[in-house]
């Protein structure tokens, strides 16, 4: 009874880091997609809106709605799982770095 008990808490605690992880890919994201808005499309083309952040989270999240990622690799590995999150993450503010560098080098 014990075992299925610690087995249902871990479950819960994993269930809760996955939320949070996909909460801050996506947060992140958004970020990302409104500072390419304003440093790329809105010197190149003044006449388009400016995006707020929710509007950027939404548009980053609305291609997601498409995408077929295949994850068996990812659930049969329990080690690669959260190694995964931190490389997704991880790849998010290297590509964040990349567009301010190149921002600046544009202006």
């Amino acid at each position: 009874m014990i075992e299925k008990e610690k087995s249902f808490k871990e479950l819960i605690l994993i269930l809760i880091l996955i939320i949070i992880n996909i909460i801050a890919q996506i947060s992140i994201k958004g970020f990302i997609f409104l500072k390419f808005w304003d440093w790329f499309l809105l010197p190149a083309f003044p006449e388009m809106p400016k995006l707020t952040y929710g509007l950027a989270l939404g548009l980053s999240v609305f291609p997601m709605l498409f995408r077929n990622k295949n994850t068996n690799n990812i659930l049969k590995n329990k080690e690669y799982k959260g190694q995964h999150s931190v490389n997704n993450i991880i790849a998010l503010i290297i590509i964040l770095s990349f567009g301010w560098i190149i921002h600046l080098i544009i202006i």
